[in-house]
């Protein structure tokens, strides 16, 4: 069963990750992997075992439609590869794996940035639905104000979040993102689970936790009707 952490860049996801790693035992938590080693044997996977279709033919269409630079655009086609071939790895396995920014977290890569280009609903419920979902989304909320401070502290690398003008649209095309992410899930009767994290970490942490916690008590089977 394949649990994944997703939502808006300063929501706080990777931390409760962290802590989450720490706190529940007999599951695998699950990064993706830099080692270059580990990187090529992923594109061997992925080239041998994607889908038969035109799902993934879409997707890197609206990678190099996106209004990210050259470099990005590559970076992204490169997580997606690796995300999509982690997730076939582990799809069928019977474990609890855990994932921080899985194949769920995509949407955010392609469809936010910085420019002043209007991002398209349609464009973004056109890619989730060719994307591969989790067994269970969980959903990593905070409200805009707790977003902006975050952000302002750690900084992102595709952006420069000192110019105020950059930083309203990069803030603002992720919440649309998330919408779509929520509408998605919510209309196809995927499942997921809103975590909000606006004032304690831990208490978020400890919410994600419960619900995990829950759901390793259930059939994998009963998650997919």
């Amino acid at each position: 069963m394949i649990i994944e952490i997703t939502g808006v860049p300063g929501s706080g996801k990777s931390s409760i990750w962290r802590i989450l790693e720490k706190k529940i035992n007999k599951t695998k938590f699950v990064l993706g992997y830099n080692n270059i080693f580990n990187e090529i044997q992923l594109l061997v996977f992925y080239l041998y075992n994607h889908e038969n279709n035109n799902r993934y033919n879409f997707i890197f269409s609206m990678i190099l439609k996106s209004n990210n630079t050259l470099y990005h655009k590559l970076n992204i086609v490169r997580n997606v590869i690796k995300k999509i071939a982690i997730y076939s790895k582990y799809k069928d396995k019977k474990k609890i794996y855990i994932f921080d920014e899985g194949v769920s977290h995509l949407p955010f890569n392609v469809f936010v940035d910085s420019s002043k280009k209007k991002t398209s609903n349609i464009e973004i419920s056109n890619f989730i639905n060719r994307i591969p979902t989790p067994d269970l989304l969980l959903l990593i909320n905070a409200g805009k104000k707790e977003t902006t401070t975050r952000l302002k502290d750690r900084g992102h690398k595709r952006i420069d979040l000192s110019n105020d003008e950059k930083r309203e649209v990069f803030i603002s095309k992720s919440f649309i993102v998330r919408d779509q992410v929520i509408k998605y899930y919510k209309n196809n009767n995927k499942k997921y689970r809103i975590i909000t994290n606006n004032d304690s970490i831990e208490n978020a942490a400890k919410v994600a936790k419960n619900i995990i916690e829950k759901y390793k008590c259930i059939d994998r089977s009963e998650l997919l009707k």
